[in-house]
């Protein structure tokens, strides 16, 4: 038993030394822009719950991957609340990374028909305590649909104080009490 449990690992350390079979970085690309292309085809298929399935597989390959984007354009686009909540919670992993796009659309997710995509979105944007965020939901601040706009209160009050300034402006217009947005007491 010994000497075979030495073969194989014989053999494992030969295998692994085999200098055309080490990957590459230009193997490693080719193969990450092969999963994407798949993950986009999936993306795109008709049956929701595949979309679904397909948008937190896409989700569990990081913030290495140019993910962010394709995450977003499905949470502006699709159809299906499921798969615009799926996309929310997967734009959540991203955004400790700085992804841009992926909170630009998490933003105008707040504006989403169904309140449960603008749940999620919510909470994903109060994971990153960021001046991004800021910049992103302010000019919601302005927007026509009261739901929207108290929306945008509840994402700023989240980040706590560095949102302060911004909703005690707010008030001041509208003659209201951002302790209360802020989770304080008066």
């Amino acid at each position: 038993m010994q000497g075979r449990l030495e073969r194989l690992q014989a053999d494992c350390e030969r295998e692994s030394q085999r200098p055309s079979e080490r990957p590459t970085l230009g193997s490693v690309t080719s193969c990450e822009s092969e999963v994407l292309v798949g993950f986009r085809a999936l993306i795109q298929d008709p049956c929701w719950q595949l979309r679904r399935v397909a948008i937190a597989g896409l989700s569990c390959l990081g913030p290495l991957t140019p993910c962010g984007a394709l995450l977003a354009e499905v949470l502006q686009r699709d159809h299906s609340a499921e798969v615009r909540c799926a996309a929310a919670d997967g734009i959540a992993v991203l955004l400790p990374h700085g992804d841009r796009a992926a909170l630009t659309a998490l933003s105008q997710a707040l504006k989403d028909r169904c309140p449960h995509v603008c749940a999620r979105a919510m909470a994903a944007m109060a994971t990153v305590h960021s001046a991004d965020v800021l910049s992103s939901t302010a000019p919601l601040l302005q927007d026509e649909d009261r739901f929207v706009r108290a929306r945008v209160v509840a994402t700023l009050g989240r980040l706590g104080v560095p949102a302060a300034p911004l909703l005690a402006a707010r008030c001041e217009d509208r003659n209201e009490h951002a302790a209360v947005w802020l989770g304080g007491s008066d």
